[in-house]
């Protein structure tokens, strides 16, 4: 008789093992489901974080790279408001237009000489939209320009940064 009791024990052992082993297994598979989804979220948001900053650090350094005297101003290219940079080489003179249009921030470089023209411009990057304003700081006699630029996914971005030269 004693041997029949331990034997039923063996096998509720067993099978308490074999249940344990199980729920530890589901929830492994739980954590590492979650673990994916976490993951993939963050490799997303790595990535529009990447491609903000590429996208608007090469506008800023475009401007930067043309802090110079008399060399930045506001303009239009076909009547859309950009951001005009001039450089002079001997007699000729040489205008870099950054503007939005159709979705895009866009660059155009061309001769001072040539009016710009949308259909001219190169697509830098995809945006919701981009305005920039050129301020004068109060009560002094440097320039700042405000950058406010919204991705294809509707983060908006504002930036504030001055300039070296008036």
């Amino acid at each position: 008789m004693a041997a029949l009791g331990s034997g039923r024990k063996h096998v509720v052992d067993t099978l308490f093992i074999i249940m344990l082993f199980v729920v530890f297994t589901i929830c492994s598979l739980f954590v590492v489901v979650s673990g994916v989804g976490v993951y993939k979220n963050i490799v997303k948001s790595m990535k529009v974080n990447t491609e903000n900053r590429t996208s608007i650090n090469y506008v800023i350094n475009k401007i930067r790279q043309n802090d110079r005297a008399g060399a930045l101003s506001s303009g239009d290219v076909e009547g859309r408001p950009a951001i005009v940079m001039t450089e002079q080489f001997g007699d000729y003179t040489l205008c870099t237009y950054i503007f939005f249009h159709d979705g895009y921030v866009q660059e155009l470089t061309r001769s001072a000489a040539i009016p710009p023209e949308l259909k001219a411009g190169s697509r830098l990057f995809a945006a919701g939209d981009f305005t920039f304003q050129m301020e004068s700081a109060a009560g002094e006699h440097s320039r700042m320009i405000r950058l406010c630029y919204t991705d294809s996914q509707s983060q908006k971005t504002e930036l504030l940064f001055g300039l070296k030269c008036n």
